[in-house]
């Protein structure tokens, strides 16, 4: 039986913070040495070095990168010997590769694309009109891969929820949902204090305002216990520019530790020390953070937005709270309290819920797919 030919076409691969990078990278070290499929990778690579992976190298605009990502992949599929499926990670390249008759899978990471009418005036206020005509240009084109591609892949059910709210495909059918997950080998819980001098809380975003951070901030000020804050994700200009300033000085009992952009390790580190992990977004397709957490024996509190309670709903190790409400999540984090500091069964059943996402169920779950459409 001759191997299904497979390319991935991804922005970058590699573990790092970047969440499709991650993604790519799982697919590639699951599948190059799958015995049903050949494997390929057309990325920005940034020197890892295998006969499977095409680099692209550095472009110097957006609009050249993406044309050097649809030329590549072209390029191979059209040489290939058996017709490939094609599986781009973002939504805004691949019109070439459907054009040309090609099986084409797109990855759908979030519904920015798709909910943008609704965020924006937001999004023009926040990020400027350069970022909003770029963003109109990019739901151009997931439009496009929505109505044209073989099959789009949604990290979440509220994710597909929106993409046929907002696109109305003809064939809901090919837009299927296979949720992100979580290296629960990497990610994994370490012994800890549960009783101690202060509670350790951890947030975890580069996007920090739409992720609630400043919400977190002052739910944390009020509460009557010691309380150490980790955050990792805003620079440290951003920290002392736009975070602290926010702050309550007066606030004694908290304390505030920037890390940055933290690394993998240093977030796994994070998680593992934390008692309590806060994503109290105003907006999240899904929260991959959020597994990290549970993968590391680390209860959450999340915002009931998004595709937040697919993962929490019903866990005794987690709460839902809605966004922008202070004093919700204040007294939430009050009545976890006791438990988070107390009761080390937590750790497991944090655990066990991350075991529904685990990368075997994801991987098991693409691999499927690819199959089905061989």
């Amino acid at each position: 039986m001759r191997k299904q030919p497979i390319i991935f076409v991804t922005p970058e691969l590699g573990l790092s913070p970047n969440g499709p990078a991650t993604y790519a990278h799982y697919l590639f070290e699951q599948f190059k040495d799958d015995p049903d499929l050949q494997f390929e990778v057309v990325a920005r690579t940034k020197g890892i070095n295998s006969p499977i992976v095409h680099d692209i190298g550095e472009q110097n605009t957006s609009r050249e990168f993406y044309s050097a990502l649809n030329r590549k992949s072209l390029e191979i599929a059209l040489k290939a010997k058996q017709k490939p499926i094609v599986h781009f990670n973002i939504s805004q390249i691949g019109k070439p590769a459907v054009k040309h008759g090609l099986t084409s899978f797109f990855q759908i990471n979030d519904d920015d694309n798709a909910m943008l009418p609704k965020r924006a005036l937001k999004t023009l206020l926040r990020d400027g009109p350069k970022r909003l005509v770029s963003l109109y240009w990019r739901r151009k084109q997931e439009a496009f891969a929505i109505h044209h591609g073989s099959l789009c892949i949604c990290n979440s059910n509220h994710t597909r929820s929106s993409i046929i709210d907002a696109y109305k495909p003809e064939k809901e059918c090919h837009i299927r949902t296979v949720h992100k997950s979580v290296d629960t080998e990497f990610f994994s819980p370490k012994a800890r204090l549960t009783q101690g001098t202060s509670l350790n809380v951890l947030f975890v975003g580069s996007n920090w305002r739409r992720k609630g951070l400043i919400s977190a901030i002052k739910a944390l000020e009020c509460i009557q216990y010691p309380v150490r804050f980790d955050i990792a994700g805003p620079s440290e200009k951003e920290f002392k520019a736009h975070i602290l300033p926010q702050s309550n000085r007066e606030a004694k009992d908290l304390t505030l530790h920037n890390h940055g952009l933290a690394n993998r390790d240093t977030v796994k580190a994070l998680h593992q020390s934390a008692h309590l992990f806060l994503l109290p977004s105003e907006a999240e397709a899904f929260g991959v953070t959020i597994l990290e957490s549970l993968a590391s024996g680390t209860p959450v509190i999340g915002s009931n937005v998004g595709g937040i309670p697919e993962i929490l709903n019903g866990l005794d190790c987690a709460a839902l709270v809605e966004p922008n409400n202070t004093d919700q999540l204040q007294n939430t984090i009050e009545k976890m309290m006791p438990a988070l500091l107390n009761d080390p069964s937590l750790i497991n059943k944090s655990r066990k819920a991350a075991m529904n996402f685990s990368k075997k169920v994801m991987l098991k779950k693409i691999k499927d797919l690819y199959l089905a459409h061989a």
